[in-house]
């Protein structure tokens, strides 16, 4: 799934039909043509099932830092939260007479977090219908807060580790102890030094699992 045209990738507003549903969002200081070879790569390794993907848009490192600490770390997501809570109540609003419908969802970095927030401002009835699968997460997305998620990071990254020094000694009042919800990861031979990437090798043989077990349940869980 490396090299893919752009043209292979579907992103913005994509329409799927049935109950499987699969996502995602990017994380920080990504650029248009980066997001939509994430979107790529997922739908390779789904063999062709569509994927929507929340462009998470970058204003630069530094911005998208100070963005991350001065208000995603403390709830506040804005337009990507509202853009998540769109989508995934529109797949609760067609799937209303079928309670087991379940969206999959990815998200990277920076993207964990606007997810996790997005979670937190939707009704119960609508948290569980989404399946989480968050790849060097700057937050954990618990699985307490949706039916299911998947929270996983290199050992090499120090990036699922901001929240924790983000909070400081106030860390145990504010759940850094979901941090035993990250499933830390050998990286890859061929990964990069710290191995954050989405496209990682580290993460490819999970990615294509966590698919093919959604696809496998046609998108529907008791």
């Amino acid at each position: 799934c490396r090299g893919m045209a752009d043209s292979a990738c579907t992103t913005g507003d994509t329409h799927q039909s049935g109950t499987e549903r699969i996502g995602g969002i990017n994380g920080m200081n990504t650029s248009k043509e980066e997001a939509d070879h994430m979107a790529a790569y997922l739908k390779c390794l789904a063999e062709g099932h569509e994927v929507e993907w929340v462009f998470n848009c970058s204003f630069g490192p530094i911005i998208d830092i100070a963005e991350i600490f001065c208000a995603n770390y403390l709830g506040h997501s804005s337009a990507m939260s509202k853009e998540l809570v769109e989508r995934w109540t529109a797949f609760h609003e067609a799937n209303k007479d079928n309670p087991k419908a379940k969206y999959l969802h990815f998200c990277h970095s920076q993207g964990a977090i606007h997810t996790r927030n997005a979670l937190k401002d939707l009704p119960e009835e609508i948290r569980q219908r989404i399946i989480v699968v968050a790849i060097a997460p700057a937050a954990i997305v618990p699985t307490e807060l949706c039916y299911k998620s998947f929270n996983y990071a290199s050992k090499n990254d120090p990036v699922p580790l901001g929240e924790a020094f983000f909070w400081g000694e106030t860390a145990p009042t504010k759940g850094m102890d979901l941090y035993q919800q990250l499933v830390r990861l050998d990286p890859h031979p061929e990964a990069s030094t710290f191995d954050h990437e989405f496209e990682s090798p580290t993460f490819r043989g999970l990615l294509k699992e966590r698919i093919e077990e959604y696809l496998t349940h046609h998108g529907e869980y008791d």
